[in-house]
């Protein structure tokens, strides 16, 4: 005997629409009409949701083993994009935007000037650097002027 439910697969993507069935009679008590839209779910694993356990998609997370669903991810910088789908921790894997240097030397994917000022210890340290730095180039400028 054939089930009406479709096959279940991880990989399907259509749309599921349940309509509950009229309810029968036997002997003398009459069954209630079924209720839509209840469907029995297994829980999936950690980056996988829904009915047929689908892989969270890019820029969304799901924790452990559960009924959960995916929400989305945190801690991304500004100029950045998510990379995988399928995760199962808050901390998804991001890439800086074209233009800037891989995450590996810029994780918080800055610009280059602010790259620089901080591999000079913050703004602080990179306004004394350039302030000396002048002081000094006006020193050797007096110098040579007299």
């Amino acid at each position: 005997m054939r089930s009406s439910y479709p096959d279940q697969s991880y990989d399907w993507t259509g749309n599921l629409q349940l309509s509950g069935g009229k309810g029968g009679k036997r002997l003398s008590l009459q069954g209630q009409d079924g209720q839509n839209g209840t469907v029995m779910s297994p829980k999936c694993m950690g980056g996988y949701s829904g009915p047929f356990c689908h892989a969270c998609p890019i820029g969304t997370y799901k924790l452990t083993y559960s009924y959960g669903v995916c929400v989305p991810c945190e801690g991304k910088p500004a100029n950045s994009h998510y990379t995988s789908k399928a995760i199962a921790t808050a901390n998804c894997p991001y890439e800086c935007d074209a233009g800037r240097d891989p995450f590996s030397a810029n994780p918080y994917c800055e610009d280059a000037f602010s790259v620089q000022i901080q591999r000079l210890g913050g703004t602080r340290n990179y306004l004394f650097f350039v302030g000396g730095f002048l002081a000094l180039l006006m020193v050797i400028w007096i110098s040579l002027v007299i």
